[in-house]
């Protein structure tokens, strides 16, 4: 397996993201007890759409989904259709919990409600999408593809975080590690 390994990149973000996952959980339960948590939302939310929205999902929804239909792979149902509507789910829940923290200045027990809502919700779809993707998509996608199909994703991949860049990569990495610390802490 070289550097550019395309699944095992995916594979390892997976493991950054359930930090998060971990930590969207405990934050839930803070926050539901009645502690102010705007700054750690804030941070979950940034690594969301940074992390996931813009790299992670990119990856699977620009380049390796239509990888695996230009190798027969059916679009429609499962996995690939499957996966996407999931995507479309976490995507709107992020969408929501943007919403809800933009109007969590305010202080009031709708928008803290709001945002334990998206949190709970968030930390519950993912461990599922993730194990969909980890146990069914790729070991699917190693048998599907051939090296050069697995070289070319691994050179998109890359450019797809030079968008984001190494170092902002590495920050919210970092994020993920210190909100999942925390929370373990907060927990307990």
């Amino acid at each position: 397996m070289n550097s550019l390994d395309p699944i095992a990149m995916l594979e390892a973000e997976h493991r950054v993201i359930l930090k998060i996952v971990g930590a969207m959980a405990v934050l839930a339960d803070v926050m539901e007890a009645g502690q102010d948590k705007r700054k750690p939302v804030e941070s979950v939310l940034e690594f969301l759409q940074a992390y996931v929205g813009r790299c992670h999902h990119i990856k699977e929804e620009q380049h390796l989904f239509p990888a695996l239909a230009a190798r027969g792979v059916p679009t429609q149902g499962c996995p690939i259709g499957a996966l996407v509507h999931e995507h479309q789910k976490l995507h709107a829940l992020v969408e929501d919990l943007s919403q809800a923290a933009q109007m969590a200045g305010q202080a009031d027990q709708a928008s803290r409600a709001a945002i334990v809502r998206c949190l709970r919700e968030l930390a519950a779809m993912y461990p599922g999408h993730i194990w969909k993707e980890d146990y069914l998509l790729f070991p699917m996608s190693r048998k599907v593809f051939q090296q050069g199909d697995l070289d070319a994703l691994g050179t998109k991949f890359c450019q797809v975080d030079d968008q984001i860049g190494p170092q902002d990569r590495r920050r919210l990495e970092d994020l993920a590690e210190r909100l999942y610390e925390d929370s373990m802490a907060a927990a307990s």
